[in-house]
């Protein structure tokens, strides 16, 4: 039987559409003519098919209940293969559902409405005022967004407004045919008055969507306008994070687990969650911003945002490029930040100096690319060595496949250090092993706490981030029954290995010496190295060499 129906989903229904719509209740009759699940299941979209409602219905009424409520949210909607003789008006639709509002959405695209009017012709005097002529506002200008690269489209667009939190016009991006090294988003038939410009991103289970602001005034400009390079351009993004301290520009990770942070003039602007397919899903930030200070909910936010496939960062917008004072600085994290964390960094000016600058975007004006710089770099110019397996976590990975796909893009990667998110370290044995789900004792501010390490041998110090050190007490074995091993740790952070200071705090973490920092000369600091390089089976040269340097990057607190 040939199927009547298509499906498509909610965020592409145009205007051609709608004489094609079918209402749920349609829709549910021409499903029950399916002869079985299996058929039902090849007849949707191969998105629509990984849909976690669909992938687990057991039969074809419950795979029809399912795919009912995706319509009446307007995730997906059901169209015929043949136009339907009635008005769009005739829909009996619920008030308020997420495909009622789908619809008026693509029926009233605009806020702007124009009456015309035609002049009325009477007598009058001649010392009477002329009537007032009105004429129509012209509408021959535009505003455009251009965008690094050029990649297959994806859920993410642009959307201009005249008034707050009501979208005017949404466009999605096309290939400039005319120039290889970017894309345009053009919004035409516009009037003079300036426009708030939005980056705009469907949720995943709501027919809403998410606004994040790029600009409060975007001034059209003459339709025959054209520029070499736009006055706001966007660089699609995608991170990579370093795998070990010393910041080697080969020696990368991609991320399948964790957050990014994007802090646009030392703001939080955009929280993204990391899947395990590396695509990038939203957090409505500005809605846990607005929650009171002691709602719990700040502290458990969820993303909601369309999975993507890269992020999009303002480089430029209305002219002016986004550095400096106005530029954006990222963080990557295994876990997600606790609110209070984000408004440190949003308050503290040292603080937001240790994130990563997106300053050098600005290489796109020079090259209409970007270079092999600091932190920025096109993503066909990242070259990747082998990496060392233990180096990498349940959050890091080789390139994925997502990555792989975005390499002939002509867009850019930013290179990230690796951060938990979580104030710790791990924890090994004698026989240099994780110490995994085992029990060891805290001892803090004259208190002993019995805990257990996590799957990973991680112990989270949050709890005590306020001390200067505490000790942990551990048993050598599984088999052991005393805490026989004690570490003495210095609550901070870890200052570069290059630094005398951080090679020492590093040595004293791992028991092989016990002076302080400022108490430790040379020689016992050439002993200390010799001692550890000597029990961990590494070269006895007394020298911060390469096997060293990666001993302690594999062993540091992650």
């Amino acid at each position: 039987m040939l199927c009547r129906y298509r499906l498509l989903p909610g965020y592409s229904l145009t205007q051609k559409d709608l004489p094609y719509i079918l209402t749920p209740n349609e829709f549910t009759c021409l499903v029950r003519e399916v002869a079985n699940i299996a058929s039902l299941r090849r007849s949707l979209p191969a998105k629509l098919q990984h849909n976690r409602h669909i992938a687990s219905a057991k039969n074809t009424h419950i795979l029809t209940r399912n795919l009912r409520r995706l319509i009446e949210r307007g995730e997906w909607v059901a169209l015929s293969m043949f136009p339907q003789a009635r008005d769009i008006e005739q829909l009996r639709l619920p008030l308020m559902s997420g495909l009622q509002q789908r619809i008026e959405k693509v029926q009233n695209p605009t806020s702007l409405v124009r009456f015309k009017t035609t002049p009325t012709l009477r007598h009058q005097s001649s010392h009477a005022a002329s009537p007032a002529v009105v004429t129509e506002k012209s509408l021959d200008n535009k505003i455009i967004v251009e965008f690094a690269g050029q990649w297959p489209n994806n859920a993410a667009s642009i959307s201009i407004s005249k008034l707050k939190g009501l979208n005017e016009k949404t466009k999605k991006i096309q290939k400039d045919r005319k120039f290889s090294h970017r894309s345009l988003t053009e919004f035409s038939d516009l009037d003079k008055e300036p426009r708030a410009l939005y980056l705009t991103i469907p949720k995943t289970h709501s027919a809403k969507e998410l606004n994040f602001l790029l600009a409060d005034t975007i001034s059209p400009v003459a339709k025959e306008t054209e520029m070499g390079e736009w006055e706001t351009v966007l660089v699609p993004v995608r991170p990579l994070i370093y795998t070990s301290e010393l910041q080697e520009k080969d020696k990368l990770a991609d991320v399948i687990k964790g957050y990014i942070y994007i802090f646009w003039k030392q703001k939080l602007w955009r929280e993204v969650s990391v899947d395990k397919n590396s695509a990038f899903s939203d957090i409505d930030v500005e809605h846990y911003r607005n929650l009171a200070s002691d709602n719990s909910s700040k502290n458990q936010r969820r993303s909601e945002g369309h999975p993507l496939p890269h992020f999009w960062l303002p480089y430029k917008i209305a002219g002016e490029a986004q550095i400096a004072d106005k530029g954006l600085a990222l963080l990557f994290s295994r876990t997600a930040l606790p609110w209070k964390t984000i408004q440190e960094i949003e308050t503290d000016p040292e603080l937001y100096k240790t994130l990563i600058s997106a300053d050098e975007l600005e290489s796109y004006s020079v090259n209409q690319s970007f270079d092999n710089q600091k932190h920025i770099v096109a993503i066909d110019l990242q070259a990747f060595s082998s990496l060392n397996e233990s180096k990498l976590t349940d959050a890091l990975s080789m390139p994925s496949q997502s990555y792989l796909n975005q390499k002939s893009n002509k867009t850019a990667v930013i290179r990230l250090t690796n951060n938990s998110g979580r104030l710790g370290l791990i924890l090994r044995d004698q026989f240099d092993q994780r110490y995994v789900n085992m029990d060891y004792q805290l001892e803090a501010d004259g208190r002993t706490y019995e805990r257990i390490t996590d799957e990973f041998g991680f112990i989270s110090l949050d709890d005590f981030a306020q001390l200067e050190s505490v000790f942990i007490n551990m048993k050598a074995n599984e088999y052991d029954v005393d805490f026989s091993n004690r570490l003495f740790v210095e609550i901070g952070t870890l200052k570069p290995l290059k630094d005398e200071t951080g090679l020492n705090q590093r040595l004293k973490n791992h028991d092989f010496i016990i002076a302080e920092h400022d108490d430790l000369n040379e020689g016992l600091q050439k002993n200390a190295l010799k001692n550890m390089q000597y029990h961990c089976n590494l070269a006895m040269n007394a020298t911060r060499n390469e096997e060293t340097i990666d001993w302690f990057d594999c062993h540091d607190a992650e």
